[in-house]
């Protein structure tokens, strides 16, 4: 094994360490970086002699294809990206009738939603008024008085 041989597989140490890489980096262009380098190590097998130039350049441009077809796959398969989902649970509760379990006083209580207690704003109440959820305002449930069960 001559000297250009050992070259040519440095590609596929290149593209093994870029790939091993994306694990601990977010992003994913590692991934189709590291693809590359070992899609050119196959290039120069097959394709002897090679000047390393020649292979340099050929490499940005399987690098560029191979980073516009992992950007496209991600829109193709991941579609639109996903909505905030802070504090998308709460959303669930409005409308949601409850028990106070704390009365509300200086415009603050708590109260049992599911299984969990949550803080709530209100006007000040005394413990056990039914109320209504009405919305959140950050972690805190908004409620209100239920005037009519």
């Amino acid at each position: 094994m001559d000297m250009s041989q050992w070259l040519d597989w440095y590609w596929f140490v290149i593209g093994t360490v870029l790939i091993v890489l994306e694990v601990f980096v977010f992003g994913a262009v590692l991934l189709w970086l590291g693809i590359a380098a070992i899609l050119m190590g196959v290039i120069t097998i097959y394709w002897p002699g090679i000047p390393w130039q020649t292979q340099l350049w050929v490499y940005m441009v399987i690098a560029a294809i191979t980073l516009a077809l992992g950007l496209w796959m991600r829109k193709k398969f991941m579609g639109k990206p996903r909505e905030q989902l802070v504090n998308v649970r709460m959303h669930k509760f409005a409308g949601e009738r409850g028990i106070l379990d704390t009365p509300i006083v200086a415009g603050r209580g708590s109260m049992k939603m599911g299984d969990t207690v949550w803080p709530v704003k209100g006007p000040d109440m005394p413990a056990g008024t039914v109320v209504v959820v009405t919305g959140f305002d950050g972690t805190n449930l908004t409620i209100a008085k239920l005037e009519h069960r």
